[in-house]
């Protein structure tokens, strides 16, 4: 009788619920405050693992989860979107220990719980209810991350919006405003003064160095504004590459370096300063008026009176804040559209692979076959049809955004089903 291993699939959960980047950036470390919401999910997420491992001494499961949760945390500290912490660490073996004590009866050492999934009309069933659900979730319609919604009209100002309640200290040394979104190479390239063509996409150059002490505010020409706006929308990127110098880093509001907006709470976009962080915002409808939901932000990285060089750029669904010719701050806005954001962006890779495995082992459940072999063959073609399909069905999903991730996440899904198909007699125990 065919039947999956836990121990396969609980190291496939781990892996592509938290190690899987879907960008890289020069790692960051977070040894911040304790959250309690995210150490009893790292702590549930790993109990499957102990469960698989009971059979082994406690020390071993201790080592085996110490060197797993090390391997994540430092996958982790090359994503954008996931963040190394010691908090996790200490969940991550916690909660594996608790999952090999829970695997072990009371009494005489005995053990109670599976480390066999049978596949069967039970399992069969909740693996189609997943599947279901997850297709559901990506055949629910999204909100467009287009430029649609700005207003040409809107005033571009430097060092304050015009109503003068956001107001910025430093220096502008330069200043060019592109309708072209930047590439990480481009951005690369600028940092290291080898300057990309971009004559055909310039909206404004600012003509001179301009320094503000927050009590006044340069307005940028209103045909330069206007022009800028309406070609934007048509191209539905933007970019806004400067050379600043702060004043101080203790400057909030967001304190606006470069506002495109109507007042304080309706912009087409601005880029400001709230303490050390840089903050990007743009205005589309999935945004909302003040263009912060999300909004992109930055590590506390600016220090008074040093020259930074930076650059925001919009591409039509990520926004994206270099500095000094590397990613420092990244939102996906297109994901935002979603009716869960973070399965369009930082958890693709999980719900891909868990759409690649319940579709697997969902067909295990209906395709007769004896031997394994036929089976883990199963899988794999089962997984493949199922990723070839969702892209016929929702082609334009802002999954796709991140290139071949959901295609090779939902066939990795497949593959550890395969991976984890056994012989087993109706005892639980393999057959060799």
């Amino acid at each position: 009788m065919a039947g999956l291993q836990l121990l396969p699939l609980a190291v496939g959960l781990i892996v592509f619920s938290t190690a899987m980047p879907v960008q890289l950036i020069s790692g960051i470390w977070q040894t911040g405050t304790f959250g309690e919401t995210d150490f009893l999910l790292n702590l549930l997420l790993y109990m499957p693992l102990g469960v698989a491992l009971s059979r082994r001494p406690i020390v071993i499961v201790a080592i085996i989860a110490m060197l797993v949760s090390a391997g994540i945390e430092i996958l982790q500290f090359l994503s954008f979107t996931r963040f190394s912490s010691y908090f996790d660490v200490a969940a991550n073996v916690i909660g594996c220990m608790v999952g090999a004590l829970g695997g072990r009866s009371r009494f005489l050492g005995s053990y109670c719980a599976p480390t066999i999934i049978p596949v069967n009309r039970v399992t069969g069933t909740a693996a189609s209810l997943l599947l279901i659900m997850l297709v559901l979730v990506h055949l629910a319609p999204s909100k467009p991350s287009i430029l649609s919604n700005w207003n040409a009209t809107y005033s571009m100002s430097l060092g304050n919006e015009l109503t003068g309640n956001r107001p910025w200290q430093g220096d502008i040394d330069s200043l060019t405003i592109l309708t072209t979104a930047i590439s990480a190479n481009e951005a690369r390239a600028l940092a290291e003064n080898s300057v990309p063509r971009f004559s055909d996409d310039v909206s404004y150059i600012l003509p001179q160095k301009v320094s503000l002490d927050g009590t006044e505010t340069f307005v940028v020409p209103e045909a330069a504004s206007l022009a800028f706006a309406h070609n934007a929308i048509r191209h539905n990127a933007f970019s806004v590459i400067a050379e600043i110098e702060t004043a101080s880093e203790y400057q909030d509001g967001p304190a606006r370096i470069i506002s495109f907006s109507k007042d304080p709470y309706h912009r087409n976009f601005d880029l400001g300063q709230e303490q050390g962080t840089l903050v990007f915002r743009v205005r589309t409808p999935i945004t909302g008026a003040n263009g912060d939901r999300p909004d992109t932000r930055t590590a506390d990285i600016l220090e008074a009176q040093r020259k930074t060089s930076l650059i925001a750029t919009y591409d039509g669904a990520f926004a994206r804040i270099y500095v000094d010719g590397k990613l420092a701050g990244r939102s996906n806005l297109a994901a935002a559209g979603c009716i869960l954001h973070s399965l369009c962006d930082s958890d693709v890779p999980l719900s891909q692979w868990l759409y690649g495995a319940a579709l697997a082992f969902a067909a295990l459940t209906i395709v007769p076959a004896t031997k394994i072999g036929t089976c883990r063959a199963t899988a794999l073609a089962a997984s493949i049809a199922g990723a070839l399909l969702l892209r016929v069905l929702v082609p334009e999903h802002p999954m796709y955004l991140l290139g071949i991730w959901p295609d090779a996440a939902a066939l990795a899904g497949g593959i550890f089903v395969a991976a984890a198909l056994t012989g087993y007699n109706q005892t639980g125990t393999d057959q060799q």
